[in-house]
């Protein structure tokens, strides 16, 4: 069974942010609520992955999942989280 820390669950979540595919990204987070921190070769977490190309319901998704950094923060305009990161 694959776990968080396995990488065909880290491409898989990247993959389902990326595509916006938010019932693949939904399941896999369900069973690897900790996928939701991973980060591609260029650093960006599934968030900025899928906000990134417009994905908003894929980003918010992500959202539930893992707490906002304060780029992804400044991205999604959460004003409360910024002032608590700030």
């Amino acid at each position: 069974s694959a776990t968080a820390a396995d990488p065909s669950v880290h491409v898989a979540v990247l993959d389902a942010a990326r595509t916006g595919d938010v019932a693949a990204l939904g399941a896999l987070l369900a069973a690897h609520p900790a996928a939701a921190q991973v980060r591609d070769a260029a650093g960006d977490s599934p968030f900025i992955v899928a906000a990134d190309r417009g994905h908003v319901d894929a980003a918010r998704l992500v959202a539930v999942h893992a707490p906002l950094d304060v780029f992804e923060a400044t991205i999604a305009g959460d004003v409360a989280r910024l002032t608590m990161l700030l």
